[in-house]
C-alpha cells in the first residue's frame, strides 16, 4: 500500500515539473495589458516602437529609450518640415505641455487645445510624422485620447507648413508669412 502512494507522489511530482515551465511562459498581467494597448494603437493606424528620446528631453528624468507611439506621415503630410517638440512639464491633476526650444528655429506660435494624455512624456512632429512617447499607462481609452491630441497636432502642423514643406509661420506670435507658398 505505501508502495502505492509513493508512485502515485512521483507521478504528480514529474507531472508538476514538467508543466511548471509552461505556466511561466504565460504573459504576466502587465504584459496583457501592453499587447491589448499596442494592439488597439495599431487598429488606429499608430505604430507602436522604442526610440531613442530627443536629445532636448535629456536630463529630464526620462529613460534614454522609450515607448513611442508613431503616425507615420498622415495623409497630406509634408514632404519636409522643421521639427516640433513638446514635453509634459506637470503630471499633476491636469498636465500641461510646454514647447522644448530647438536651436534651429522658434517653437510654434500655439500648442493644439487638447489637453494631453496621462503618462504622456513629451510629442514630436516632424517629417516622418507624429510620435507620442509615453509610459503606457492605463487602458485603450488612453489610446484614443492619446490619437485626438494627436490628430491635433497633425491639423496644426499641417496648418503651419505646405505640401512642400515650407514653414508658414512667422514665429512665436503666429504672423503668416504672406510670401510662403500655400
Amino acid at each position: 500500500m505505501e508502495g502505492k502512494w509513493i508512485a502515485v507522489l512521483a507521478i504528480v511530482a514529474i507531472v508538476s515539473l514538467a508543466l511548471g515551465p509552461v505556466y511561466w511562459l504565460r504573459p504576466t498581467p502587465r504584459q496583457r495589458q501592453l499587447a491589448r494597448l499596442r494592439a488597439h494603437a495599431v487598429k488606429q493606424g499608430l505604430r507602436p516602437e522604442f526610440r531613442q528620446l530627443p536629445a532636448a528631453l535629456a536630463g529630464r528624468g526620462y529613460p534614454e529609450r522609450m515607448m513611442s507611439y508613431v503616425w507615420f506621415r498622415p495623409e497630406g503630410w509634408p514632404r519636409e518640415g522643421e521639427r516640433w517638440l513638446a514635453c509634459v512639464v506637470d503630471e499633476g491633476p491636469e498636465p500641461l505641455l510646454q514647447w522644448v526650444p530647438d536651436e534651429r528655429r522658434e517653437p510654434p506660435p500655439a500648442l493644439p487645445a487638447v489637453a494631453p494624455v496621462r503618462g504622456l512624456a513629451a510629442l514630436q512632429a516632424d517629417a516622418e510624422g507624429v510620435a507620442a512617447f509615453w509610459h503606457e499607462a492605463g487602458e485603450v481609452e488612453r489610446v484614443d485620447q492619446l490619437r485626438q491630441l494627436m490628430s491635433a497636432w497633425v491639423e496644426a502642423y499641417r496648418s503651419a507648413h505646405g505640401a512642400d514643406g515650407a514653414a508658414r509661420t512667422g514665429g512665436p506670435g503666429g504672423a503668416v508669412d504672406p510670401d510662403a507658398p500655400l
